[in-house]
């Protein structure tokens, strides 16, 4: 095999994992986690038994997409994690939801939704097309995540579905014979489990993210993508949100219910308290004859998004100040 170990050991080091491969998927050997063994008479029957589950998911494409799907799920979530939104000078916090489906999701009055949909089903230019019908005030992303490695998908969901269902099937090994048959289906367990997180990353790694109008996200990472586009998404969504962005109601509050009728100066305020913005907003909700859960619940919606101390606050102060 070897008469020139500066020529011949690369070329080798090249063809052993692919003979051994074949020898697996022959069912003469057994590979167990980093090592290959020889097959045994109870290795056969949980390799035959695999392969018999794994040709049968192949053959089923409904079954694919269906955990396909599921998978682009998964990760989309996974690589969304990094993502933490706020808003303003006040750090409001907000929340990010995003929908993998071909039908376009609800639209949300206190969230920011990224509507997800993917290369096997959708194309591009489709999701480029929505993005720009939908406008520069609409505060709904668009993510898209390309086709890639489609087969590479499909083989290693077939062996990651085939060798649970195996597994599942025999139950606890009792000899080490099946012991040792166990470990085998195991590692191809393993073996597909990481395939697939691999090509998840290389998905995850071509998205791409739009905002309404068609304006494309910079970043490398999905995360970054979202991140950027999130952003502006939030000012769309609540336009209004300036009017009450200041880190320091909550001192209004506690100034408020101490009875200080000059509370509104921890927000720079000095005049009349009925003509500062969110104290003249709660006014006019009051007028319509809103309850105070209304109140409340409609100035933290769209298009205002404002934090609840601040609509306290300006209850506190106009009730301190006789308007209320």
């Amino acid at each position: 095999l070897v008469s020139d170990m500066k020529n011949d050991r690369p070329r080798l080091e090249q063809q052993v994992p692919t003979l051994l491969k074949q020898l697996v998927d022959a069912g003469q050997l057994m590979a167990v986690d980093t090592e290959y063994r020889l097959q045994t008479r109870e290795g056969a029957l949980w390799t035959h038994d695999f392969n018999r589950r794994r040709t049968a998911v192949l053959a089923d494409d409904e079954r694919i997409n269906s955990k396909r799907a599921e998978l682009l799920r998964d990760g989309t979530k996974q690589a969304l994690k990094p993502i933490s939104l706020q808003q303003g000078t006040s750090h409001q916090p907000r929340k990010l939801v995003f929908e993998l489906s071909s039908s376009r999701p609800s639209s949300s009055n206190d969230e920011v939704t990224l509507w997800v949909r993917e290369g096997w089903s959708d194309d591009e230019k489709s999701v480029l097309n929505d993005a720009r019908a939908a406008g520069v005030d609409s505060p709904l992303l668009f993510g898209y995540l390309p086709r890639l490695q489609h087969e590479d998908l499909r083989q290693a969901i077939a062996s990651h579905v085939a060798a649970q269902e195996t597994l599942d099937a025999h139950g606890p090994a009792g000899t080490p014979e099946a012991i040792e048959a166990r470990k085998a289906v195991e590692t191809h367990l393993e073996v597909a489990r990481h395939r697939i997180q691999e090509l998840l990353g290389q998905i995850m790694g071509g998205a791409k993210v739009f905002l309404g109008g068609g304006q494309e996200a910079g970043g490398v990472e999905l995360a970054d993508k979202v991140q950027d586009s999130a952003n502006s998404a939030l000012e769309r969504l609540f336009p209004q949100f300036s009017e009450a962005d200041h880190a320091n109601w909550g001192q209004v509050v506690n100034k408020a219910r101490a009875g200080d009728v000059g509370a509104l100066s921890q927000v720079s305020y000095q005049g009349d308290v009925t003509k500062h913005p969110v104290c003249r907003r709660v006014l006019d909700q009051i007028g319509a004859g809103k309850k105070g859960k209304e109140i409340r619940e409609n100035l933290k919606s769209a298009p205002y998004g404002w934090p609840q101390v601040a609509i306290d606050g300006a209850l506190l102060i106009m009730l301190l100040a006789g308007n209320l």
